[in-house]
């Protein structure tokens, strides 16, 4: 998915997924974009709901936009009942994209 001059924040949200039958789940993604000048108060931010209680666990700011052009987000540990993932993106300018490349959920290997 590619987001591009939002000028507001914009949430993807995924649907509800059942994890009651794995003692936990771990959550990777990949988030990227163009290396254009971001400015201050572009972001991505990465959280879940598990059971309804929302998490944000990593926030990406216009400096660590900067710095690099693709960003892998590791969450491990989450166990529950019901997974929702919300990624929020905001940037001002239509020479700043951004892009979600990789969802994936999986149970740890014992």
């Amino acid at each position: 998915m590619q987001f591009r001059d939002l000028d507001n924040e914009i949430c993807w949200l995924s649907t509800t997924t059942d994890i009651s039958v794995a003692a936990s789940i771990n959550i990777d993604l990949v988030v990227s974009n163009n290396a254009g000048n971001f400015d201050p108060g572009d972001f991505i931010s990465v959280g879940y709901m598990v059971d309804g209680v929302e998490v944000t666990n990593t926030f990406l700011d216009d400096v660590d936009l900067d710095a690099s052009t693709s960003s892998n987000i590791n969450i491990t540990g989450i166990s529950g009942t019901s997974l929702v993932l919300k990624v929020c993106f905001l940037n001002n300018a239509g020479a700043e994209r951004y892009y979600l490349d990789v969802v994936l959920l999986q149970t740890p290997r014992i």
